[in-house]
């Protein structure tokens, strides 16, 4: 995780008690003029895709690159708490934080059409609630990949499907280990709050049907008269934890 919260202002929008909206709001401000793409990334975006013969495929390769090609690394000095560094320095430096992560993998993907919104979420279940708007109980993002209607989802079980938006992909360019279209099992069944020009709406992530969430171990010991335990232990894992 690279989101370190501290409470910026008293007042969100001049009231008290601020609302999810106000939240997101604040933080679209802050964070959306990050994502312009300089001629280098709009090079890579086509490089990578080139011969994809669908927008999932494309949409595949980017989410990889940016989870196996930028190292994590986490500067944060002022408001970089907050705010991520802009795409085009992250790209160039090939390193930066979770907000750091999305906000670059969300300018490649409008290079391809795709659009997506920032998550801000909690790695810790239950921190965020529904009825407590704050910004301090988040310390992590992600993204909400607004998927075209022509793209299968099939194998995409990270999925919510908005009346308003339509179908977003929750992904976590953040951990290298859990492929698009599955949620490492911190963000499942977890708040995030899904941040819109418009403001901001916390949504409930999806939980994953339990065959991707999956571990057996069985085990053949044997007690010795010495007091000596040996044996064999089988273990299959399923989903992300497999991955």
């Amino acid at each position: 995780v690279g989101l370190t919260f501290l409470p910026p202002v008293a007042k969100l929008n001049g009231k008290t008690h601020s609302t999810w909206r106000d939240v997101g709001q604040w933080y679209y401000g802050l964070a959306s003029s990050r994502r312009q793409p300089s001629p280098e990334i709009k090079q890579k975006v086509a490089e990578l895709t080139a011969g994809a013969s669908t927008t999932l495929e494309k949409i595949q390769r980017l989410a990889s690159f940016v989870q196996r090609e930028v190292r994590y690394v986490a500067i944060q000095i002022g408001i970089g708490g907050y705010q991520p560094h802009a795409a085009q320095d992250v790209f160039a430096n090939r390193y930066g934080d979770c907000k750091d992560k999305a906000t670059l993998l969300a300018s490649m993907l409008q290079e391809i059409g795709v659009d997506s919104d920032y998550v801000v979420i909690h790695t810790d279940r239950g921190v965020a609630r529904p009825e407590f708007p704050t910004v301090l109980t988040f310390n992590h993002v992600i993204l909400a990949i607004r998927l075209p209607a022509d793209v299968p989802t099939t194998s995409l079980y990270a999925l919510v499907d908005d009346p308003a938006q339509g179908k977003l992909l929750f992904f976590d360019p953040t951990n290298d280990m859990v492929p698009l279209g599955s949620l490492p099992y911190y963000l499942q069944d977890n708040y995030g709050l899904v941040v819109t020009p418009d403001g901001g709406e916390l949504k409930e992530l999806p939980l994953l049907p339990s065959i991707l969430n999956r571990l057996m171990r069985t085990a053949k010991l044997s007690l010795s008269p010495g007091g000596v335990l040996s044996g064999d232990v089988y273990e299959v894992r399923w989903g992300s934890p497999a991955t």
